[in-house]
């Protein structure tokens, strides 16, 4: 859940904003909010943030393969999405 979230509010706000800047505040105040450390979260932003440009947020997340009550993680795998958003037709630009 946390990995979709990151990728629509990274995709979304690259195309709003015409830019990736502030990807990372993004990153880690989501995988903090779910008990993620942020370095386990890797980001890749790519697309046109030009005038309807598509702008895809890919986003990976490091996790155990199967958690043990008491032991902890055993084994890693890693989960990926992806998200693309439209960059508005009508923004004026700059």
């Amino acid at each position: 859940m946390m990995a979709r979230e990151i990728a629509r509010d990274t995709a979304r706000s690259a195309a709003i904003a015409a830019s990736v800047e502030g990807v990372g505040v993004i990153v880690e105040q989501t995988a903090r909010n779910y008990g993620i450390d942020p370095a386990d979260v890797t980001v890749r932003v790519e697309g046109d943030t030009g005038r309807g440009g598509l702008v895809t947020a890919t986003v990976s997340v490091r996790m155990p393969a199967i958690e043990i009550p008491g032991l902890g993680g055993l084994g890693t795998v890693v989960w990926t999405v992806h998200h693309t958003e439209q960059v508005d037709l009508y923004r004026s630009l700059p």
